[in-house]
């Protein structure tokens, strides 16, 4: 199998602390859903598993899917010890106590999405070659996601770091000068954005992130192009699709306004639906004034097949602009 490495360097630029660039930045993604099945809704084409429990992943080239939200007193939640492997966690939460890790990779050549990471001492502890962290939120944790070893290479792209007291943080390895890309992030209200020892090597390029309103936005003074949140953003931050359902496909989501006191015009979620040769789609209008809206879409009289769900958040200034925020991925067919 040959895993997802998500390069999304080229044609991003960061304007205070709103996203314009041509991939699409606010978290958010599409994932995939089997409608009319009655059995498992797994391919015989490809190497799926399905986990529901903290557990180590040992298999390599494989997909593992999450198909539902995990609490957890354990150290260690997900270990994966193997290489070549997908976490897709479908937008469930690996929630902890505070202590231990939520997902740790010791395989190379790993791609994490969809997750919801919180409660650990280290959300994701990343410790080998070839990581890809792509797509997850990643919250109220000692630290979000730390970055290990003396040989990392790590894509980090479209994720939004939160509520964490260390957002990113850095090896305490000196001299190393990994090859690590981190793009289209928003690192916000964390206390420390970005935290790098002093002996350790600095991160290569953070400019094309929205890194604000952190109380220490990146420690270290060498870096300059930081983010002011000043212009409003929008995020989708829960996304809730049925592995297998029916003719009727309930798409439930949840939309938050990151800064309310900057934006309180109007917005609009798209959900579109995508499969057999057909698209829907779906538009609702909300008032930004308030923080978070739940929302629920039906979609129904759906033909047997896969379908792919694509949720999307654009205010009303952004609809008109020329590049495409909304957040594609190739999902696994299940």
């Amino acid at each position: 199998m040959q895993v997802k490495i998500v390069r999304i360097s080229a044609g991003y630029i960061a304007r205070n602390h709103r996203c314009e660039f041509a991939v699409g930045c606010k978290i958010g993604g599409s994932v995939g859903a089997k409608v009319g099945a009655t059995v498992g809704a797994k391919s015989s084409a490809q190497k799926i598993s399905e986990i529901s429990n903290c557990t180590t992943l040992t298999e390599s080239n494989k997909t593992y899917i999450l198909t539902q939200d995990i609490n957890t007193s354990e150290d260690s939640c997900i270990n994966i010890s193997a290489n070549n492997i997908v976490l897709d966690c479908r937008w469930h939460k690996i929630s902890g106590n505070k202590n231990g890790t939520g997902i740790e990779i010791k395989g190379n050549n790993v791609f994490i999405e969809n997750c919801v990471i919180e409660n650990f001492e280290e959300g994701v502890l990343v410790n080998v070659n070839d990581t890809t962290i792509y797509c997850n939120l990643i919250q109220n944790n000692s630290c979000g996601l730390a970055l290990k070893g003396d040989d990392v290479n790590t894509g980090i792209y479209k994720n939004l770091v939160r509520y964490n007291e260390k957002g990113i943080q850095r090896s305490d390895v000196p001299h190393v000068l990994p090859n690590m890309s981190i793009v289209a992030n928003e690192i916000i209200k964390n206390e420390i954005g970005i935290f790098s020892p002093a002996n350790a090597s600095k991160f290569q390029d953070l400019t094309n992130n929205v890194i604000c309103s952190n109380d220490v936005n990146v420690n270290f003074t060498d870096y300059t192009n930081i983010s002011n949140c000043t212009l409003p953003d929008l995020a989708i931050t829960e996304i809730h699709v049925p592995l297998i359902s029916d003719g009727n496909l309930t798409i439930n989501v949840t939309v938050e306004n990151l800064f309310p006191n900057l934006y309180n015009n109007s917005a609009i979620v798209s959900i579109i639906v995508e499969g057999n040769n057909q698209r829907s789609f779906k538009n609702e209008t909300i008032g930004t004034n308030i923080s978070i809206h739940n929302l629920s879409f039906n979609f129904s009289l759906l033909p047997s097949g896969i379908y792919f769900v694509t949720a999307s958040i654009s205010s009303l200034s952004e609809i008109n602009e020329s590049n495409n925020r909304n957040i594609r991925e190739d999902c696994c067919q299940i």
